[in-house]
């Protein structure tokens, strides 16, 4: 997971994201029986039936995507004890853009699939 929503009813709040709600097959509102469109499509949502290793890297500053739902979805799964990873990347937005990140990101996600598959 690379700067990835993990909560998408969080993320509503941070700019028009009707086209998304529409995209997801659900409406803007919090309006219909059962869990709305945001928690259905949530990762987080899961958090506690997860069992695949999960590698999170994250830029500080990210503006796209911001750094709390990375901090969210790294709780959630140390709650549950899924196995994960969790870096964040100071100074980097939603890209890496440092060299010496950009090489620690690469050695990361090479030695996760070294090891899990």
């Amino acid at each position: 997971m690379g700067a990835g929503i993990s909560d998408w009813g969080m993320q509503a709040g941070t700019g028009d994201w009707a086209s998304v709600d529409a995209a997801l097959g659900g409406s803007t509102g919090w309006d219909g029986p059962g869990p709305h469109v945001h928690d259905r499509n949530s990762p987080i949502s899961y958090a506690s039936r997860i069992r695949t290793p999960i590698l999170i890297l994250h830029g500080e500053e990210d503006t796209n995507v911001p750094l709390s739902q990375a901090i969210h979805f790294h709780r959630a799964l140390r709650h549950f004890g899924v196995e994960h990873e969790f870096v964040v990347y100071p100074r980097e937005g939603h890209g890496l853009t440092e060299r010496a990140h950009q090489l620690d990101a690469l050695r990361r996600i090479r030695a996760w699939f070294a090891r899990w598959l």
